[in-house]
């Protein structure tokens, strides 16, 4: 087992980090002093900025002793263990207004002999210091009452992170926000400024003999500073990420559901149809919601019928997700762990295959195993251990799920939750360390899906995954399982095959074993196949709850430890194999994004793209690509060696362009690259991905996104254009 330490472990005692501050503080001084001899005393020489960061190691130094932390920005750090955005900029003011008080004062007493303090404070930098600090209380107020409202607001990392993202992002999100990133902006603005201004007026501000004046910030940035901490604010209060579903699936009495999705928080409103139910909830999840819907509601029949259910959360309400379709029949089957018997449940789970169950961190109430043991409810059993490298995440029924498995010879595997934005290596040393001892019989298995998010390019992810998955296999000397589902896999690596010799977990949840799953590319078969998030299985003291429903293909020794490797399929073969049909392309540009079907109706690829010719959301007749139904044509290549020119298309479009043929009255149309605009020969026109500017009629997308997109076979396929209204 690994023994982690603290950041300050190097100095645990107090009063040994006040004897080494003290030391480096008498250091400084020394050295101030025998620089201020040998200094020339000239009341515009900038090298009294000595003595202003000679006052912030001070500052540095009085804040490790009573923290404990060697790292100066401990100070902005949350209640979270993220960087506060509204903690960094007081911590970025004071430095500010420290550093420029010491240094003024060091060059009025060197170079004047006046000891006397500068008594006179411009109201604009009480004003700031005021604002910063009131900005802090505000948002610390704001978010503490909202995690009294719903404990599972806010995650609390398991240890300090100094991730710069955090002070851009909101929590949960995984792109900056703009309230936040405004407010830095202006914050570093006005203090870059203010610097600047002191600095030239040093000599004046030091020769003062009377009645002396701080230097003053100017108003105008303290308007657009104000505004900033006022966006900010607001953002705050109506802030926190809206709740998203996922998936819906109901069991086998049609009237117990599960939603998944994520920002669910831990309680709020059920709508069904768009009206407030009075569902009785089972559990509520940040992840996942099972409820049963009262008797007196209606409930689909059949495939033709459709409900919607939608949750409120937190004053929050999610886009509703429809229901029915294929998720309810004329006669719902019993899901497997519904039947009481082996006998029956034979008849629902496929010939050759077994039924098993997996179970994570949303299973918090104790599972009675002798139960699922007597009633034959799994062959076999995968649970979760961990997410990422969040020890606060760990699965805290894993070992006990161990334990009562291999008690009663229930085969039993772990699984982890892979982040791609932590080194897989990592994630892998703090999975190891978790089953040591507690793996069970089974190979584990690593978890691939949308939450997992995004982290560099497509080859970055599939190195960062591949680093994983070796270091756990080496250390076990056993292959592992991946569990994934068909729009992650193919979405966000790729559909690569580097793992085609690798057992596929795949994702699937339709509640009918018997039909094939939707199949991610990359893989010529599936091992383990998730039919449904809907079943059921017995707790202690009585009562159910919801799991996630398996079936093995073949016997259970294809899955043991120690066996061996699924057969390798060379690259090529795989990507054969597995070969995409196209069946429609549309371009959505109410969502803003570009997507891909196949002959299943299944999304096979989804990007962000952009065809706002005038502006933000504003499509107009004569500008933009109309609304239709057209054709894609093959995909024609730019040459990047031509001189950006108007007779060469390569002129901020990446490397491909896909035309649209049948838009009347509008010529050289089509899909293609470059989000910003920015032209060769600079750098960046081929950079993965950009911001984004007008397209002047074209679909844009981002050059990793094209560079995927045309692989597809995309030439003669149909492509509906959807477009908001006209202003």
């Amino acid at each position: 087992m690994v023994n982690q330490t603290s950041p300050s472990a190097g100095i645990a005692s107090p009063g040994l980090r006040l004897l080494a501050a003290v030391g480096v503080a008498a250091a400084i001084a020394a050295l101030a002093y025998f620089f201020a001899l040998g200094a020339p005393h000239d009341a515009s020489s900038g090298y009294f900025a000595l003595f202003g960061l000679l006052a912030l190691l001070l500052l540095w130094l009085v804040s490790t002793v009573f923290a404990g932390d060697w790292n100066p920005f401990a100070l902005a750090m949350g209640a979270d263990n993220q960087l506060s955005t509204s903690k960094m900029q007081v911590l970025l003011w004071t430095a500010c207004v420290g550093f420029v008080y010491a240094t003024i004062y060091a060059d009025r007493v060197l170079t004047l002999g006046q000891v006397d303090p500068i008594t006179k404070v411009p109201d604009n930098v009480l004003i700031a210091l005021g604002l910063s600090v009131t900005t802090a209380v505000a948002a610390k107020a704001i978010t503490s009452s909202k995690v009294a409202a719903d404990p599972a607001h806010k995650e609390v990392a398991p240890a300090p992170s100094y991730d710069p993202a955090a002070l851009v992002r909101d929590d949960g999100a995984s792109s900056a926000s703009l309230t936040k990133v405004q407010m830095l902006f202006w914050t570093v603005v006005a203090i870059v400024v203010y610097l600047v201004t002191s600095f030239h007026d040093l000599g004046t501000i030091a020769n003062c003999n009377t009645g002396c004046s701080f230097p003053d910030i100017d108003t105008t940035l303290m308007l657009f500073m104000g505004l900033g901490h006022a966006t900010y604010v607001g953002g705050k209060l109506a802030g926190g990420a809206s709740p998203a579903l996922s998936a819906v699936g109901a069991a086998d009495d049609g009237r117990t559901m599960t939603v998944k999705g994520s920002n669910l928080g831990s309680s709020g409103t059920i709508l069904v149809d768009g009206r407030p139910s009075t569902a009785a909830v089972r559990s509520w999840t940040p992840t996942a919601v099972t409820f049963r819907l009262p008797d007196d509601v209606s409930v689909p029949q059949s495939p033709t019928e459709k409900m919607t259910v939608a949750l409120s959360v937190a004053g929050k309400t999610s886009p509703p997700i429809a229901f029915g379709a294929t998720g309810a029949t004329a006669t719902p089957q019993r899901s497997a762990l519904s039947v009481p018997s082996a006998a029956a449940r034979a008849a629902h789970v496929p010939a050759g295959m077994l039924p098993g169950i997996d179970v994570s961190y949303a299973e918090t109430t104790r599972i009675d195993w002798d139960a699922v043991k007597r009633q034959d409810l799994a062959r076999f059993v995968l649970a979760r251990a961990t997410y990422a490298t969040y020890a606060a995440k760990n699965d805290e029924n894993f070992v006990r799920n161990h334990d009562e498995c291999k008690r009663l010879g229930i085969p039993f595997g772990a699984y982890h939750f892979f982040v791609f934005w932590e080194p897989g290596a990592d994630q892998a040393r703090h999975f190891l360390q978790r089953i040591d001892g507690y793996g069970g019989t089974l190979c584990p298995a690593v978890d691939v899906e949308e939450e997992s998010g995004r982290q560099g390019t497509a080859d970055e992810m599939i190195a960062n995954l591949a680093a994983f998955i070796d270091t756990v296999e080496r250390a076990i000397g056993s292959p592992m399982l991946i569990y994934t589902n068909q729009n992650t896999w193919n979405n966000v690596l790729g559909g690569t095959d580097a793992f085609a010799g690798h057992r596929l977990w795949v994702a699937n949840p339709n509640d009918d074993p018997n039909r094939p799953p939707a199949m991610p590319r990359g893989f010529p078969d599936w091992t383990i196949y998730q039919y449904s998030w809907t079943g059921t299985i017995p707790l202690l003291g009585g009562g159910s709850h919801a799991v996630d429903l398996d079936v093995l293909k073949g016997e259970i020794g294809a899955i043991t430890r120690g066996a061996p490797a699924a057969p390798a399929v060379p690259a090529s073969a795989a990507t054969a194999a597995r070969a995409p049909v196209v069946k429609s392309v549309v371009y959505d540009g109410i969502d803003k994004k570009l997507k891909v079907f196949d002959d299943s109706g299944e999304a096979m690829f989804v990007c962000d793209a952009r065809n706002d010719s005038v502006a933000d959301n504003a499509w107009r007749a004569d500008a933009g690509c109309p609304p239709g139904s057209y054709r894609l044509a093959a995909p024609s290549a730019n040459d990047p060696n031509r001189p950006s020119t108007d007779g060469n298309d390569w002129i901020g479009e990446g490397r491909w362009f896909v035309p649209l043929t049948g838009i009347p009255g509008h010529d050289g149309i089509g899909i293609h690259g470059g989000g910003t605009c920015t032209t060769p020969p600079s750098s960046n026109a081929l950079r993965a991905r950009q911001g984004w500017c007008p397209t002047m009629n074209c679909i844009r997308v981002q050059n990793e996104d094209l560079a995927r997109f045309v692989q597809l076979p995309l030439d003669g396929k149909p492509i509906d254009v959807v477009q908001s209204e006209a202003p």
